[in-house]
């Protein structure tokens, strides 16, 4: 990573936002040492805050300005005309480094409605290529991932309540699904989350795609808000 001190006068690209999207557009572009990135960041780089790595502690996160921008919405007039808090991240790695680590893909007939030129099949490489999925039981490991850098598990414990759960809607007539990764994902199922496995800690864009490639020269980071540029 280059400093300020040391920044090119032209980049390529530039880069506003280092969130869940920005640090991993940042990280594939820079996969070509060609190709220099300007990634621009209002929040800090947090590699030791629990509430952020430690997954149970997620929500204590919320409403801490150091990390979260803390936006409300405008009055819901449906909702009493109350100021919904919606918490949103500001650091890099952004939301993915504040949400709940829930894991999953969107059903084929939204991806259809987006892309309608192209079929789904062509459109799951892209996500396989950005996670490394710790499947279970019931799951296609060729509609997942396994050697992205965003790591995806199930828990390995489970509320008593969670198989009876499944055989009630089950009875119900509600279908369930063993991987929802395969272009349905009606009915009811299991979930996976960004959970590194190995470490028990969150898994998000920050640690997947910024860290591991901070020191390539032709990435150049900086911290800092401003209001114009």
């Amino acid at each position: 990573m280059t400093t300020t001190q040391s920044y090119p006068q032209k980049f390529d690209y530039v880069i506003v936002g280092a969130g869940t999207a920005g640090a991993a557009l940042a990280a594939r572009l820079t996969e070509d040492p060609n190709i220099t990135v300007g990634l621009v960041e209002a929040g800090e780089h947090v590699t030791d805050m629990m509430s952020i790595f430690v997954p149970g502690m997620a929500r204590m996160a919320h409403g801490d300005k150091r990390v979260d921008w803390s936006f409300y919405t405008v009055p819901q007039t449906h909702a009493h005309d109350r100021k919904i808090f919606e918490p949103r991240g500001k650091l890099v790695g952004g939301s993915s480094a504040l949400n709940y680590m829930a894991w999953g893909r969107a059903s084929r007939a939204e991806y259809d409605v987006c892309l309608s030129c192209m079929e789904v099949e062509n459109r799951i490489p892209p996500t396989e290529d950005s996670a490394k999925v710790y499947h279970t039981s019931g799951y296609t490991p060729a509609l997942h991932g396994q050697v992205g850098p965003i790591k995806s598990s199930f828990a390995h414990w489970y509320n008593d309540l969670h198989v009876p759960f499944l055989e009630s809607v089950a009875n119900l007539g509600v279908p369930i699904s063993p991987d929802t990764g395969n272009g349905s994902n009606y009915g009811a199922f299991t979930g996976a989350f960004t959970v590194d496995p190995e470490t028990s800690t969150r898994s998000f864009s920050a640690t997947g795609y910024y860290a591991p490639n901070a020191d390539r020269k032709n990435l150049c980071s900086s911290a800092s808000l401003t209001q114009r540029a």
